[in-house]
């Protein structure tokens, strides 16, 4: 799909009309045109999950991002470099490397030996790609969607498993294997340090799942049953006894330090040093030139599971460290993968701009709400705060 408004549409020539697509989105996004028999999309609703086009049998939904083609260049890279082991994570529920490692061991997999692909739901994975990756040279794949009730999306966890056991029937009759296609269901969400606590009840104030009870003798205490790791309890907690693997108050801090001085000491006037602090639901490229270590210019990101989890500390630590600005990048709000994330993002960074106004550092620090099915709309939201930055005086 080339550049454009609208990152998804539907080929009105491929179209046949099977309303698969409309049974299968969470959203209601998607209507059958009687007259017409053609699927017409709604984006307004869409909340760009994908799982409408890994369901079409014609084709027929095309939507940006990891493309099929796309897809199968990096697994035939990935292979000619002698990583025969495909690993698809769901961006929600992608391990932190060593715990990837450990569940990629405990599936007999060596870890070096495989090629990560992480998309926003494993519900949006074709069971082509699969295919074609097998044909490719991939000795196995392992599938690692969110848990069930985890899932951002609402079924794209339940379709992934679902294609995983008509894939493997179908595996069954071309004599290979089931043990080809293995599935690892995973999930991230917040562990309490009971000896930091201090019983302050500001996580179970603020828990918009209210998975978190105070419980005697005043200690915080998470229910994994109810916690979707926004990682809001994170953002509110005073001494930072809450956590959530990838996303500890520590981890963010020094990955902000570590890339200061790259960042920092290559900034120039025409160039200044800009630290996104970014929702992974709310802009894909970015993040996925992130984990593979590409930069933007002069850019430095870093992923957050909800921009509910951004912390006035860091903000501040970025600044004091040379930063010229902050971007927080949120989704649009009326697209929170969470309970408002968002809005309570706007608020904490109006409430920080307020402050960091006594010395003249309000302007330095703003919030975007985009979404990546606005092809430009991140693009275009940095572009301006970048053009801001560079007006202000060093």
């Amino acid at each position: 799909m080339g550049e454009g408004e609208y990152g998804m549409r539907v080929n009105e020539n491929l179209c046949g009309g099977c309303g698969i697509c409309v049974s299968i989105c969470p959203y209601e996004a998607i209507t059958l045109d009687e007259e017409k028999q053609r699927a017409v999309l709604d984006l307004e609703k869409c909340m760009f999950c994908g799982l409408c086009a890994s369901s079409c049998p014609s084709g027929a939904i095309e939507v940006a991002y990891y493309e099929l083609d796309e897809l199968c260049d990096y697994v035939k890279k990935a292979v000619d470099a002698g990583k025969r082991v495909l690993a698809i994570t769901c961006r929600g529920s992608t391990p932190p490397e060593e715990e990837l490692k450990r569940m990629l061991e405990a599936h007999s997999i060596n870890a070096d030996e495989a090629a990560v692909v992480t998309v926003p739901c494993a519900g949006r994975v074709r069971m082509e790609f699969l295919l074609k990756s097998y044909t490719l040279g991939v000795e196995k794949a392992i599938l690692i969607p969110c848990e069930a009730d985890y899932c951002r999306f609402k079924r794209g966890s339940t379709a992934s498993v679902k294609r995983v056991a008509l894939l493997r029937s179908l595996l069954a009759t071309l004599g290979i294997g089931e043990d080809w296609l293995v599935l690892a269901q995973s999930a991230r969400r917040a562990e309490v340090d009971a000896y930091r606590c201090q019983g302050c009840g500001r996580c179970a104030l603020t828990c918009p799942y209210e998975a978190i009870t105070i419980n005697p003798p005043g200690i915080a205490e998470v229910d994994a049953s109810k916690c979707m790791g926004c990682g809001l309890c994170l953002a509110v907690c005073p001494a930072f006894a809450i956590s959530i693997k990838g996303f500890e108050y520590d981890e963010i801090s020094q990955r902000i330090r570590s890339e200061a001085s790259k960042y920092v000491s290559a900034k120039t006037r025409e160039k200044p040093a800009i630290l996104l602090l970014c929702c992974q639901w709310s802009e894909y490229t970015a993040l996925d030139e992130a984990r593979e270590g590409k930069a933007l210019d002069n850019v430095c990101v870093v992923e957050l599971p909800c921009a509910s989890r951004v912390d006035s500390l860091h903000i501040i630590e970025a600044l004091s460290l040379g930063f010229d600005g902050v971007l927080v990048v949120a989704c649009r709000k009326d697209e929170c993968k969470f309970e408002d994330g968002n809005l309570k993002a706007e608020e904490r960074i109006s409430a920080l701009k307020e402050f960091l106004s006594q010395v003249g550092l309000a302007d330095r620090v703003e919030i975007a709400f985009v979404s990546p099915k606005y092809l430009s709309e991140f693009r275009d939201s940095l572009s301006k705060f970048v053009e801001k930055i560079s007006s202000l005086s060093p």
